[in-house]
């Protein structure tokens, strides 16, 4: 389901104002009211949105204090907690708040345990997540140039995957740099607004979003309506590289030809590192169920009892030339469109000479290396763009067994093909099991492998697993507790415009008490203290009105003689 984190920098340096006369902080309130009414607004393009979760976060407390809003799905309830924010003030650490942003992303699915560590990426249990961090430029200058974003010390098993982000998250971070003068923006601003410094976009282009750096307040709805746009399809984030060595399969590629590859591969991932695979949707919002999966960088073996460090991102590795292949319409394929760019074009490029043919793609990392591929690449229906297709993993060895008991069905009480068959499942992931069984019974052949995952991996790394969950649970109650006590906390400031200040003894303001004599007064047991005990001053600068200079100061020196006569009745 569709889920958007609104991260709200509430430093004192969001209360400089712009040129409309409005600060940075109300067009940052602002902006996340105009955001959620036109994400809930009647419009058939907006798939799922009764089942948009919400959640917000500031910059002005600790974790998980700075947590206001978690997994709401009335955006009215964000707009309530936005209004309550009144006044910016203090300092803030925006990489900090980044952070706690993904933390507790993390900690949600730690308790669900959506990610399915050691059992492949499930397109299915993906989700549609956007992070929207909503600053100034002092809050991008305050992250240090070397910022990764990395959890440092881990915790909750985040050791697990190798970034603080996901396949299916992604940061947006809308910078407000309106200029104090009036200023139009030209029609290509309008269309497309400049990205911003270059810290801030590579942390957005490492997660698969990016950064927008308005100059005007025309460009806050032409962000908005990028960002939604980026929430009506489901998209996931993966990467595409080269195979590192020429594949047995490619031995006629030259070897200036594999390297010319090698090389456009490595300047696209260092401009844009991230390629969104498109999956259909089903009418909640949900991507549609997939039969397979992108299976994981190592080949699980039993008795496993630590599991390797995940990529945020699975990187896929094609092969340098084309192959043909048919894929079988008796075993099941499952389809992802490619989003257009530079990765889609290099695939082209593979396959202008045979529009017809595959590349076959692999998984970086993996045990049986380049011999075993989990689907291919194709040019899709309209001859307008790439369509990744997930298969059976290893199918090149696998089609041939399928055609083979297709064509002669007495095939299947053969000892020799049996034992080719079980000789094929020895290099399949165990996960691949279940679906497996599956697609050999349309065609009336039974096999007996057991998908559990206690049949593969360690006692040990099983019952930590589980801990983990109750954790995660623990700590995300801890986190909505600490977000409706702040829903209920009410302001301790009456009149924000009055400077309040806490007078023990009137003896030590003239100077004539003992040393001891400031002492604060102590009220007698089951005696409320007066209101102003417990005021606070803030941090912000408060707007102070000229008080009269006869109730300021009652001397001669300062005051008329008509407003010393008026006192004396008192």
């Amino acid at each position: 389901m569709p889920c958007f984190f609104f991260i709200l920098d509430t430093s004192g340096s969001m209360s400089t104002r712009a040129h409309p006369q409005f600060s940075f902080f109300e067009l940052a309130k602002s902006y996340i009211e105009n955001f959620i009414k036109v994400r809930t607004r009647n419009d058939s393009r907006m798939i799922g949105r009764e089942n948009d979760r919400y959640f917000l976060s500031t910059t002005s407390e600790q974790y998980p204090k700075n947590v206001k809003v978690v997994s709401e799905k009335m955006g009215g309830i964000v707009v309530e907690e936005v209004k309550k924010l009144v006044y910016p003030y203090g300092s803030a650490n925006i990489h900090t708040s980044i952070l706690d942003a993904f933390r507790v992303l993390h900690v949600n699915r730690a308790q669900t345990g959506i990610d399915g560590v050691g059992t492949g990426r499930a397109i299915q249990n993906s989700e549609q997540i956007q992070i929207i961090l909503l600053t100034d430029g002092n809050g991008i200058s305050s992250i240090p140039p070397d910022f990764r974003l990395f959890f440092d010390p881990p915790f909750l098993g985040s050791e697990m995957t190798r970034e603080a982000y996901r396949w299916d998250q992604k940061l947006f971070a809308v910078v407000f740099r309106l200029p104090s003068t009036p200023y139009r923006p030209t029609n290509s601003q309008l269309n497309t607004i400049d990205i911003d410094s270059t810290v801030i976009e590579k942390l957005c282009s490492r997660t698969g979003g990016r950064s927008f750096s308005l100059v005007s307040v025309r460009q806050i709805q032409v962000s908005i309506d990028h960002i939604l746009a980026m929430s009506v399809q489901h998209k996931i984030g993966v990467r595409f590289d080269c195979l590192p060595t020429i594949h047995f399969t490619a031995s006629h590629v030259s070897q200036e030809d594999f390297n010319r590859l090698k090389t456009r591969f490595k300047k696209v991932n260092e401009k844009k590192p991230v390629t969104n695979l498109i999956s259909r949707m089903n009418p909640q919002g949900r991507p549609v169920t997939c039969h397979w999966v992108i299976p994981e960088s190592y080949f699980p073996v039993r008795a496993m009892d630590q599991l390797p460090q995940r990529t945020a991102h699975p990187v896929i590795l094609c092969a340098p030339k084309p192959l043909p292949l048919t894929i079988r319409t008796d075993i099941t394929a499952d389809k992802l469109e490619l989003e257009p760019g530079s990765v889609s074009d290099i695939i082209m490029e593979i396959l202008k000479d045979h529009p017809d043919w595959t590349v076959w793609t692999y998984i970086e990392g993996s045990s049986n290396g380049p011999t075993a591929p989990f689907g291919c690449l194709r040019i899709n229906t309209h001859g307008t763009g790439i369509t990744l297709i997930l298969l059976p993993f290893n199918f090149p060895q696998l089609y041939p067994l399928v055609e083979e008991v297709v064509k002669d069905p007495i095939l299947t009480t053969s000892q020799v093909w049996k034992q080719r068959v079980d000789s094929y499942f020895q290099t399949v992931p165990y996960y691949y099991y279940t679906q497996m069984r599956l697609c050999l019974d349309k065609i009336k052949v039974k096999v007996d492998y057991n998908s559990s995952m206690s049949n593969i991996y360690a006692g040990q790394l099983l019952s930590n697993l589980n801990r983990l969950k109750v954790k995660a649970k623990e700590e995300f109650d801890q986190i909505l507790l600490a977000s409706k006590l702040s829903e209920t906390k009410v302001s301790h400031f009456l009149n924000p415009t009055i400077r309040i200040e806490r007078i023990t003894s009137r003896s030590r303001i003239i100077g004539l008490g003992p040393d001891g004599d400031d002492d604060e007064t102590v009220f007698a047991e089951g005696v409320d203290p007066p209101l102003y005990a417990e005021m606070k001053v803030p941090l912000y600068q408060p707007a102070i009105s000229e008080a009269q200079l006869d109730t300021a100061y009652r001397t001669p020196y300062t005051s008329n003689i008509e407003d010393l006569v008026g006192k004396l009745n008192r």
